[in-house]
């Protein structure tokens, strides 16, 4: 009896710890690149720069500048792209917002309220522009936020040669409405030198299958226990 004792508690032990792992697997799944995207021209590949390295737009396919902004896309001006030819620069030209005002661009994004969802994107600081660049502060820093229920802060820093891209890592996010705003806001001196974004992408969540509760398995276990003891008598 303190033999098979012994098993069950050990066995239990096992089967807690596979079933905490299997949850946390669910809900780590990796998404494949640009599966199920949500956000239309994440890359911004579709901008007509007219044969330009860089122009500045009010609007581009799926992405709108904040009120009196611009949004500027390159293609080889200072950076070579994450994903595919083009990247966004935060901090544009042209534009005539005041201080106090948002500078960045964003896309209205068709959700479902309650759902999560996953969002994930590569940003740099611009080359050879320091964080504190002419006297500037956080001059490769930026928020993104999602709906009224999200918002986080990133600082490329310091700029080198050439783009260095880091993994925003995948954000899990929740939406509120049916029409959730996805935004990028700079956040360092206006001097049309800051923070590049590029492949933006956002998908539904996947949804966590049911796992036997630990109980439930455990008197599984229990009863093939029995068997087996009986059986070795």
């Amino acid at each position: 009896m303190h033999d098979l004792t012994h098993t069950f508690s050990a066995n239990r032990t096992k089967i807690a710890a596979a079933l905490a792992f299997c949850s946390l697997s669910a809900l780590a799944i990796a998404q494949p690149a640009n599966a199920g995207n949500l956000v239309k021209n994440g890359s911004f590949e579709t901008a007509d720069l007219g044969g330009k390295s860089w122009t500045t737009f009010d609007s581009i396919e799926g992405w709108t500048a904040t009120n009196g902004s611009k949004i500027e896309i390159q293609q080889n001006a200072a950076g070579k792209a994450q994903d595919g030819n083009r990247l966004a620069e935060l901090d544009s030209h042209s534009y005539n917002v005041g201080e106090d005002k948002d500078l960045g661009f964003f896309q209205e994004i068709q959700t479902e309220i309650g759902k999560s969802y996953l969002l994930n994107f590569f940003y740099s600081a611009r080359p050879n522009i320091a964080t504190d660049h002419n006297g500037g502060t956080l001059q490769n820093a930026f928020t993104v936020s999602f709906g009224d229920d999200f918002s986080q802060q990133f600082d490329a820093g310091s700029g080198g040669a050439q783009t260095q891209w880091i993994d925003s890592g995948t954000l899990l996010v929740k939406a509120v409405s049916e029409l959730t705003r996805l935004q990028f806001t700079y956040l360092g001196k206006r001097d049309t030198y800051g923070a590049y974004i590029d492949n933006v992408t956002l998908a539904a969540a996947p949804e966590v299958e049911s796992v036997p509760e630990p109980a439930s398995a455990l008197g599984l276990l229990a009863v093939s226990a029995l068997g087996l003891a009986r059986k070795r008598r």
